[in-house]
């Protein structure tokens, strides 16, 4: 089962890192965010599709929209939209 999220968070930096995992590899793409949790601020590193990590911009606040996939314990943004 996959559970759309919602975050409101400021980007402060974006990670790029190659992968070899059993015969497979790839490139995992994260955004660094800062948010707000109940008055404590909260930094990590979220998964992010290549197409929005090319499109994030450092120290920008976003609202960023995905999925966590349930069975995989698993969350993944999708899009992101710049808040003016």
């Amino acid at each position: 089962m996959k559970l759309n999220v919602n975050l409101k968070t400021t980007v402060l930096g974006k990670n790029k890192k190659a992968y070899e995992y059993n015969g497979r590899n790839g490139v995992s793409y994260k955004a660094v965010c800062m948010v707000n949790d109940n008055g404590n601020t909260i930094t990590d590193e979220i998964p992010v599709t290549e197409e929005v990590f090319h499109s994030l911009e450092d120290m920008k606040l976003y609202d960023l929209y995905g999925y966590v996939d349930s069975k995989y314990k698993k969350l993944l943004i999708e899009r992101a939209v710049l808040v003016k």
